[in-house]
Protein backbone atom coordinates (compact mmCIF):
# COMPACT_ATOMS: atom_id res chain seq x y z
CA UNK A 1 0.00 0.00 0.00
CA UNK A 2 2.81 2.47 0.95
CA UNK A 3 3.77 1.93 -2.65
CA UNK A 4 1.73 3.29 -4.71
CA UNK A 5 1.35 6.61 -5.92
CA UNK A 6 -1.88 9.16 -5.17
CA UNK A 7 -4.62 8.22 -7.55
CA UNK A 8 -3.70 4.72 -8.07
CA UNK A 9 -6.56 2.11 -7.09
CA UNK A 10 -5.49 -1.45 -6.40
CA UNK A 11 -6.87 -4.61 -4.17
CA UNK A 12 -5.63 -5.96 -0.74
CA UNK A 13 -4.33 -8.74 -1.56
CA UNK A 14 -3.33 -9.49 2.23
CA UNK A 15 -2.51 -8.94 5.67
CA UNK A 16 0.76 -9.07 7.18
CA UNK A 17 0.95 -12.40 9.33
CA UNK A 18 2.19 -9.70 11.86
CA UNK A 19 -1.04 -7.96 11.86
CA UNK A 20 -2.61 -10.58 11.94
CA UNK A 21 -1.19 -12.12 15.07
CA UNK A 22 0.54 -9.48 17.41
CA UNK A 23 -1.61 -6.31 16.92
CA UNK A 24 -4.98 -7.25 17.13
CA UNK A 25 -6.42 -3.07 17.78
CA UNK A 26 -4.53 -3.34 13.91
CA UNK A 27 -7.20 -5.75 12.66
CA UNK A 28 -9.83 -3.50 14.32
CA UNK A 29 -8.60 -0.20 12.43
CA UNK A 30 -8.74 -2.34 9.25
CA UNK A 31 -11.86 -3.83 9.86
CA UNK A 32 -13.41 -0.14 11.18
CA UNK A 33 -12.36 0.81 7.35
CA UNK A 34 -13.41 -1.96 5.17
CA UNK A 35 -10.00 -2.99 4.58
CA UNK A 36 -9.94 -6.79 4.43
CA UNK A 37 -8.45 -8.81 1.41
CA UNK A 38 -10.29 -8.42 -1.78
CA UNK A 39 -11.43 -5.43 -1.01
CA UNK A 40 -10.76 -2.50 -3.52
CA UNK A 41 -8.91 0.72 -2.26
CA UNK A 42 -8.01 4.23 -4.14
CA UNK A 43 -4.66 5.71 -2.45
CA UNK A 44 -5.74 9.61 -2.21
CA UNK A 45 -2.08 10.43 -0.18
CA UNK A 46 1.35 9.45 -1.49
CA UNK A 47 2.53 6.81 0.87
CA UNK A 48 -0.92 4.67 1.38
CA UNK A 49 -1.57 7.08 4.63
CA UNK A 50 -4.71 8.63 3.40
CA UNK A 51 -7.41 6.17 1.19
CA UNK A 52 -11.24 5.53 0.26
CA UNK A 53 -12.35 1.90 0.05
CA UNK A 54 -15.52 3.02 -0.82
CA UNK A 55 -16.72 4.50 2.25
CA UNK A 56 -15.45 7.38 1.87
CA UNK A 57 -11.59 9.09 2.61
CA UNK A 58 -9.86 8.41 5.87
CA UNK A 59 -6.09 8.15 7.15
CA UNK A 60 -4.17 5.27 8.42
CA UNK A 61 -0.77 5.95 10.21
CA UNK A 62 2.05 4.51 8.62
CA UNK A 63 1.92 1.01 10.95
CA UNK A 64 -0.82 0.10 9.30
CA UNK A 65 -0.44 1.15 6.01
CA UNK A 66 2.58 -0.96 5.95
CA UNK A 67 0.72 -3.97 7.46
CA UNK A 68 -1.70 -3.53 3.79
CA UNK A 69 -0.42 -5.13 0.60
CA UNK A 70 -1.87 -4.48 -2.39
CA UNK A 71 -2.32 -5.66 -5.71
CA UNK A 72 -1.64 -2.22 -7.86
CA UNK A 73 -4.99 -2.77 -10.74
CA UNK A 74 -2.41 -1.99 -13.70
CA UNK A 75 -0.55 -5.11 -12.55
Amino acid sequence: LTELDPGARGRVARISEVAEHDAPHLLATLSAHMLYPGAEVEVLEAGGHRLDAGTGPFAIDGLVARAVWVTDQAD
